[in-house]
């Protein structure tokens, strides 16, 4: 685990319902890579990851390419199940799966309560050699690269507090992020192609899904936008409904573009 919440007082909590050999902490990349070794040689049927968003999918992300490696070598590994325990700033996956607070998870499990729990099932996406479940790079980039500076300033105390929770994350919007894209005019000059053989739909909350007359190739949108982002969870964190029909069709994600 390497969130941020992830105190002392959280790991006693986490102790008292799980063995010690089966806790692992990490701090940096390199010292993850060594447990996700380790916790793939012991076959654990399920994983729970410690944090928000961006810890759960490196997680994922590193045991993806190490099992994919150790099979290649002749093993026979199998990606385990992925839980999340809600410790991160960043719980968009938690929210949608509404996930209790804290090591709640661990403790209904211990009490054999595993129906109570949510498991679903998620796409990701790929860019780069990296896995993620939404990304974007227009003004939903730029609040979210204000929101992790304004949060860097802070390693304790009332205002670490103020800067994780839904308050930080206005503020960053209300005194960083609206004023320079006001002053800038900001505009992201977009182009989308179709670079899929499956059918494309167009959606909205009045019309509903309708499916795109177009081919792989076609050029299916060209000009400003304020906003380029593309999911396949409803949510970023705090709960914040970001792409409604992300979920709508299996095996797909939803592509969002404001215009100005």
């Amino acid at each position: 685990m390497c969130a941020r919440k992830v105190n002392k007082n959280t790991l006693q909590m986490i102790s008292q319902h799980v063995d010690v050999e089966d806790v692992y902490v990490t701090q940096t990349i390199e010292q993850s890579d060594q447990s996700l070794d380790e916790i793939i040689e012991k076959r654990y049927p399920l994983v729970l990851c410690g944090g928000g968003d961006g810890t759960a999918m490196r997680i994922m992300e590193q045991m993806h390419r190490k099992i994919a490696a150790h099979n290649a070598a002749g093993g026979d590994y199998r990606l385990p199940r992925f839980g999340l325990l809600k410790l991160g700033t960043g719980n968009g996956w938690a929210g949608l799966l509404r996930v209790p607070p804290r090591v709640q998870p661990i403790w209904a499990l211990r009490q054999h309560q595993e129906p109570e729990l949510t498991f679903s099932s998620f796409n990701m996406m790929e860019a780069e050699g990296r896995l993620f479940h939404f990304g974007g790079f227009g003004v939903d980039a730029l609040v979210l690269n204000d929101y992790i500076n304004f949060k860097r300033r802070f390693t304790k105390g009332f205002m670490w507090r103020v800067a994780n929770s839904l308050l930080g994350y206005l503020t960053t919007l209300a005194t960083k992020s609206v004023p320079s894209v006001l002053i800038s005019k900001f505009r992201v000059h977009t182009r989308v192609y179709n670079d899929s053989d499956e059918p494309v739909y167009k959606v909205s909350l009045v019309d509903g899904a309708q499916q795109l007359d177009c081919k792989r190739g076609d050029l299916l949108y060209e000009g400003p936008a304020l906003i380029v982002g593309f999911g396949t969870t409803t949510s970023y964190g705090f709960d914040l409904k970001v792409y409604p029909f992300a979920l709508d069709k299996p095996g797909y994600f939803q592509l969002r573009t404001d215009r100005p």
